[in-house]
């Protein structure tokens, strides 16, 4: 896969681009006044690290629609590209809702 098509550069573009979005919805949204907190379990942090570092490797550059070529790579990179989009849509809506209690 050292040549990639350009409908998979597109792809990865829109896709990263939504992941900049996604971690903008975190770090920029209003945050509530700050109430006293009970208690915070420090093994919540471990477990977390714990995750990320066991994800399988990830050897590929490219998501799979760098293989597909014509009509159904564009259709693959348009649904994968939708899919990213609406992913932070569900997590935009999460945020204000859960904002509110």
């Amino acid at each position: 896969m050292a040549n990639p098509t350009p409908t998979a550069l597109v792809t990865l573009g829109g896709v990263i681009v939504c992941w900049f979005f996604f971690s903008g919805i975190f770090l920029l949204h209003k945050r509530p006044p700050k109430e006293r907190e009970a208690k915070r379990d420090g093994r919540t942090a471990f477990g977390i690290v714990l995750q990320m570092w066991f994800q399988p490797p990830h050897t590929a550059f490219l998501p799979p629609v760098a293989v597909l070529s014509g009509i159904a790579g564009i259709v693959f990179a348009v649904f994968t590209v939708s899919l990213a989009a609406v992913s932070v849509w569900f997590l935009a809506s999460a945020v204000r809702t859960l904002g509110k209690q």
